[in-house]
């Protein structure tokens, strides 16, 4: 079967010495290319698998388990060669989940979103309003992107070893919400949310009610409390980073609407999550814009946004490791009513106290105009 799918690619490849090697769209990576395979692909020595396997450092238990994986990595390496002869604006690639099912790789997508904006029910106590764009998005920077700030806003990528993607973001969110308001910040403990903040553990969980536990606790740094990729006990013996009464509270972004999107991400990185398809799990480079119709699953971290030969984006940070799209980050098309994998859906941000924080004004629950406090000290 595997041969008949691979004759039926080869009218669109150009094979040499039974590879073909195609760069990647761009933006992309240093040395991304599309994934291929070899003539003689059925045979486990191919030099495509071998290629990926040496890439990705996999050893497998035993001779069947090797055999079940080629055959997975195989349909899938088709998929995204049949997917990347379409002349879109982005490449799917290996990555090392590449010998993982549908199924499987739908295990790291445990993102459980609530819907109820509307009241503090999802946000108890640190709810403080909505935050909206006042004026024109043409108004707005044309970019702005966190990862090239002069001090460590966004730290870097990391790799989660379950389905805590809401743990990340949330990890990912006060990070970056700590080094706009101090000036320094530090990776923080998913694994710590895991234990410790009564969500779903390693099955789910939701972000914007870690940030409401994280309010009344403390959160730790991930070096004193590393990920395990399971469930376990909490460990208040962890070095503090953001103490107890640190964050004034989360705020939501007004849904649905890129200007205002686009002024958050001015102020801070916010937590996005996203509806995270075969499409998005395989994306490789270039500027996804490939719509999908399910619902969201995948918490991230929106870092900043702009422009790639004149098409605009937004940038996203994943917590699936640097083989993952742009060395761990992403570029969703932005613009034109465009809600690429339903980024618009419930953004969210944290704000930590600090003495540089810019100013902000927010809508409270009687949609009357808040502003943010400026911190008469400092907590953390």
């Amino acid at each position: 079967m595997a041969k008949l799918r691979l004759m039926a690619l080869m009218a669109f490849v150009h094979f040499e010495s039974g590879c073909a090697y195609t760069a990647c769209k761009e933006p992309h990576s240093a040395g991304c290319v599309e994934p291929f395979v070899s003539s003689d692909e059925s045979e486990s020595d191919s030099s495509s698998w071998m290629v990926w396997k040496s890439k990705f450092a996999k050893v497998y238990e035993s001779a069947e388990e090797e055999g079940y994986r080629h055959t997975v990595w195989t349909d899938n390496t088709l998929y995204m060669m049949r997917m990347n002869t379409q002349n879109k604006m982005y490449s799917l690639g290996w990555n090392s989940q590449s010998d993982l099912t549908k199924d499987e790789r739908a295990q790291f997508n445990k993102y459980v979103p609530n819907d109820n904006i509307s009241a503090t029910g999802f946000l108890g106590s640190t709810y403080r309003g909505e935050f909206h764009l006042d004026g024109n998005l043409t108004d707005l920077p044309s970019d702005w992107d966190w990862t090239y700030s002069d001090i460590e806003v966004v730290t870097y990528v990391k790799r989660q070893s379950c389905g805590d993607c809401y743990a990340f973001s949330a990890a990912a969110t006060l990070e970056g919400a700590l080094a706009v308001a101090t000036g320094w910040t530090d990776s923080l403990s998913p694994q710590q949310f895991v234990d410790c903040a009564g969500q779903g553990g390693c099955n789910g969980g939701n972000s914007q009610s870690v940030m409401m536990w994280a309010k009344s606790n403390f959160v730790c740094s991930l070096s004193s409390y590393p990920e395990t990729g399971s469930d376990g006990t909490c460990n208040w013996g962890c070095d503090q980073v953001i103490t107890a009464g640190s964050i004034w509270g989360a705020y939501t972004v007004k849904r649905f609407d890129e200007g205002s999107l686009c002024a958050a991400l001015l102020q801070r990185p916010i937590s996005v999550g996203v509806a995270a398809d075969d499409t998005f799990s395989q994306y490789s480079s270039g500027i996804l814009s490939s719509s999908w119709t399910g619902h969201v699953n995948h918490a991230i971290l929106a870092v900043g946004y702009g422009y790639w030969n004149g098409v605009g984006y937004w940038k996203v940070k994943n917590s699936w490791g640097t083989s993952w799209g742009l060395d761990g980050y992403a570029l969703l098309i932005r613009g034109d009513g465009a809600n690429q994998n339903d980024i618009l859906h419930m953004p969210v941000g944290v704000y930590v106290y600090g003495p540089y924080n810019p100013q902000m004004y927010l809508t409270d629950l009687n949609g009357v105009r808040i502003t943010a406090p400026k911190s008469a000290q400092v907590l953390v």
